[in-house]
């Protein structure tokens, strides 16, 4: 059972498919580029002491001492390892403090020890001055940068009645042996925090510890702990406007905290380092829309593997933008969107469910698995189309003009310039992604993708046309797979999107690297000898018959390519009622590549190739039994060709006469069927 506040309707219902809802508010809601002022990209205080590290030049208690000092002392930190890049704290103090119980004893260990035991971990500096908004209690000394600690209990505040209130995540727990006054959340406003360190969150501190079980979890999380919160007292030096970098940081520092209370960041199903990161880092833009401090991390390396990202103190809040587009097609800023998505994930975390499991049950609950989100995400990525017209969930960002604006467009990683060329690649297991040029021009070409070492390798070939994107899927994955027949022709672009979805674990300790090529090829004329009186037969033009589906979408394509049957949507959330599946059971004939149905469940869709097809689907005041009239949509969707099976046909026989009174047949067309 979830711990959430959700407003409920028989009206609203989200339908939750790979290619999600198309949310017209969000796709024509004008971007504004983040302030000019932003970070130059230079290497982070825990980079430069991690670098020195690897070349040798200090030894491991050294760079952890020079952490300690970074994070609480950084006037002892020597020079060449200090930054005015900004970094959080919070992972860097909690692999220090795990550190330090291996440590051998000695003076370099008592040095960290020292630190790591003030008011809040390293924070110990006197700071005289007291505020308490509602749920929080602030300690403050030197405010500066153009704020005060109003808007530091605002910003706060927001953080809290954005993540718990609306979202309905698990407020931080309290721990009952020395609670802040009111059992409010302890906050220090430290004026001597440097280095470009926004802020951290720390289980340890005059009001911070174990806990074991939040009561605030319908659960038993076991290792739930209490914790505080250090801030930065001049957020004027960041990108952005201090207002802005203060929204950020408390957004994303409040995140950790419920994190740790979920007892999420301790255990064996920890989730990597780089991606708690990465999810903390995205909720800044749920939490606080317009501070748009996460683009200045924007581009990650897209062919790290999402079952191992790096930690180094600064990549890790790169992978944001993995978070964001797996999961923006369920709605922003809201309640029962995308943050649904990430509360199941950490809900799954604290109940004992590994990293990778735990995010694919969280998209699985919204109609999609990790391995079509990721695929999704990788095209969407590439072209960075604002949402809008003919570029629709799941292929599109609603902030994509602001990335792009302020980091320019994503490279890809190799070139096939002309037909008849070929790429050859590699791309790690746990979803990773790797992109290829195409040729847009010219005739008809043929495409290959050749898995040559294993792994699961998932291909597309995306056409942006300037209007939209037309994606043509590998038929196969694992093995070497053809597009025959790809023309170009009215492309502005033609992309080869790669990605492997091979998981190895639930949290895999590496992710091995599979090698791959992929072909152009030119595309040679079909002769056909005719011997009297017998002629060779071309099959009929025509989507190919047989079972097709995309997430949370199906449908049946008839022997004589003639109709489409029994068109199907699923994972259509009722609020109070369960999710659903409806299905459209009456043949639809397919005519020119199309076909369509209207009435309370009404779709159409477009066959752009033999094993293609998308369109819209909606509902208008449709009848669920025991719930009422709901209406939603157009929704996009999109579905391929899987095999050559038709509908089931039961058989059954007579048992009683027609003067028999039987129960009434349904009226209507359609079937409902609850899943859960």
């Amino acid at each position: 059972m979830k711990n959430r506040c959700k407003s409920l309707g028989l009206l609203v219902v989200l339908l939750l498919l790979i290619l999600g809802p198309a949310l017209p508010a969000q796709a024509t809601r004008p971007v504004e580029p983040p302030s000019p002022a932003t970070w130059s990209g230079d290497l982070t205080t825990p980079q430069l002491i991690e670098a020195a590290l690897a070349r040798g030049e200090i030894d491991r208690e050294t760079a952890d001492l020079y952490l300690a000092y970074a994070l609480g002392d950084y006037g002892k930190l020597p020079a060449q390892y200090r930054s005015e890049a900004p970094w959080s704290g919070t992972l860097s103090l909690l692999r220090l403090r795990e550190a330090v119980r291996t440590m051998r004893a000695g003076p370099t260990r008592a040095k960290i020890e020292a630190l790591l035991t003030g008011s809040c971990s390293t924070s110990s500096t006197s700071l005289p001055s007291t505020h308490n908004s509602t749920h929080f209690h602030i300690q403050y000394n030197t405010i500066s940068g153009g704020l005060d600690v109003n808007a530091y209990a605002n910003s706060l505040e927001t953080a809290w009645s954005t993540e718990v209130t609306s979202f309905g995540w698990a407020a931080p727990p309290v721990l009952s042996s020395n609670p802040p006054p009111g059992n409010r959340y302890h906050v220090r406003i430290d004026d001597t925090l440097s280095g470009g360190l926004y802020g951290y969150v720390s289980s340890s501190g005059d009001h911070a510890g174990l806990v074991g079980d939040n009561p605030n979890t319908a659960w038993n999380d076991s290792d739930a702990r209490a914790t505080c919160m250090v801030l930065n007292a001049d957020y004027s030096g960041f990108p952005g406007t201090a207002q802005n970098a203060l929204d950020a940081t408390t957004a994303h520092e409040f995140n950790h905290s419920l994190q740790f209370g979920y007892g999420a960041l301790s255990g064996s199903n920890t989730p990597d380092t780089g991606l708690v990161e990465a999810a903390t880092t995205w909720m800044e833009d749920e939490v606080q829309d317009d501070s748009n401090d996460n683009y200045n991390y924007l581009w990650p390396d897209f062919t790290e593997c999402l079952g191992e990202l790096p930690y180094n103190g600064s990549d890790e809040y790169r992978h944001w933008i993995d978070v964001r587009g797996m999961v923006e097609r369920y709605g922003t800023t809201s309640a029962g969107g995308s943050e649904d998505v990430m509360q199941d994930f950490w809900e799954g975390i604290s109940q004992g469910t590994g990293m990778l499991t735990a995010l694919n049950a969280a998209l699985v609950s919204q109609g999609t698995t990790l391995a079509d989100a990721y695929h999704a995400y990788a095209i969407a990525v590439k072209f960075n189309k604002t949402c809008g017209g003919g570029y629709a969930y799941p292929y599109c960002f609603e902030e994509a003009a602001g990335y792009v604006a302020l980091k320019g467009a994503t490279a890809v990683h190799g070139t096939i310039s002309a037909v008849g060329q070929n790429y050859s690649g590699s791309i790690g297991d746990n979803y990773a992604t790797n992109w290829v040029s195409l040729p847009s021009s010219g005739g008809p070409y043929t495409v290959t993708l050749q898995n040559t070492s294993g792994g699961q390798l998932r291909g597309s070939v995306v056409c942006d046309t300037g209007a939209g994107l037309d994606i043509t899927p590998f038929p196969s994955i694992d093995s070497t797979s053809s597009i025959t027949d790809f023309d170009p022709s009215g492309c502005s672009s033609v992309v080869g999107v790669v990605t492997n979805q091979s998981q190895t674990s639930a949290n895999p300790s590496s992710c091995a690297t599979r090698s791959y090529m992929l072909r152009t090829d030119g595309v040679e004329e079909s002769y056909y000898t005719v011997f009297l009186p017998i002629a060779l037969r071309v099959p009929p033009p025509g989507p190919t018959p047989g079972y097709w589906s995309g997430s949370g979408v199906e449908l049946y394509v008839t022997t004589d390519r003639a109709y489409v049957d029994d068109f199907a949507l699923s994972g259509i959330y009722v609020p109070g009622c369960g999710t659903y599946k409806i299905t459209h059971t009456p043949q639809e004939p397919i005519s020119d590549d199309e076909f369509s149905f209207t009435g309370s469940f009404y779709a159409d869709g477009d066959f752009s190739s033999e094993t293609a097809v998308s369109g819209q689907a909606g509902l208008d005041y449709f009848y669920i039994s025991g719930c009422g009239y709901v209406s939603g949509g157009p929704w996009a969707w999109s579905a391929t060709w899987q095999n050559d099976s038709q509908p089931r046909l039961l058989s059954a026989k007579v048992v009683a006469p027609e003067s028999v009174e039987g129960v009434a047949p349904e009226e209507g067309i359609y079937t409902a069927t609850r899943l859960k």
